[in-house]
């Protein structure tokens, strides 16, 4: 009888290892990058060639549409570095402040959030107008940060991103306006 006991006990053990194991290694996924390395080339930044500069835009755009999650700084049940660039300081640097609202409207979700992020990084005057065109932007992304996976509206992204450039009256009249559109939801909770 002591045997079993022993014998079940190191089963569960072994079971318990593997599974940590298998599920460690799952929250290490990281997404497979179209570009090696996309991260902000300085030389691009200061060249007068303008065709090598459009194609490393292209590059950054397209990697930005092939993508189907924000990282945070740390992921994973190890708390592993992200590999992911800063896709708002590459557009900052790279991309001029009319293009960067023109990007608030395309097709990606993705694009759309770096593109408003690089406005708010650049201090553009027109954060507050791109904003009030998404604020019914329903469209969703994950954002993974730590081991959580977490599916966000595109409105909630840059709500949560531009109410530092705003005074009390106008966050508190445009956090009224999101709070009504997710009322009775989950998604109302995430609006700060």
């Amino acid at each position: 009888m002591k045997i079993f006991k022993q014998e079940k006990t190191l089963n569960l053990f072994i079971f318990l290892g593997v599974f940590l194991i298998i599920f460690n290694e799952s929250c290490h996924s990281h997404q497979n990058s179209l570009i090696e390395n996309i991260h902000l080339d300085e030389a691009i930044i200061t060249t007068s060639d303008s065709s090598r500069k459009s194609k490393y835009i292209q590059n950054v755009i397209g990697e930005l549409k092939s993508l189907n999650q924000f990282e945070c700084d740390y992921i994973g049940y190890g708390v592993t570095k992200s590999t992911q660039p800063s896709y708002d300081t590459i557009l900052s640097k790279i991309i001029p402040e009319v293009e960067l609202i023109k990007l608030t409207n395309n097709i990606s979700p993705y694009v759309r959030i770096s593109a408003f992020q690089a406005l708010i990084i650049i201090n553009s005057k027109e954060t507050k107008k791109v904003f009030e065109s998404h604020i019914k932007d329903e469209e969703k992304v994950n954002y993974f940060c730590g081991c959580i996976l977490e599916e966000i509206p595109v409105n909630i992204s840059l709500y949560n991103q531009i109410t530092i450039k705003l005074n009390k009256s106008e966050r508190e009249g445009l956090k009224k306006k999101i709070l009504q559109q997710y009322k009775g939801t989950y998604y109302h909770f995430m609006i700060n």
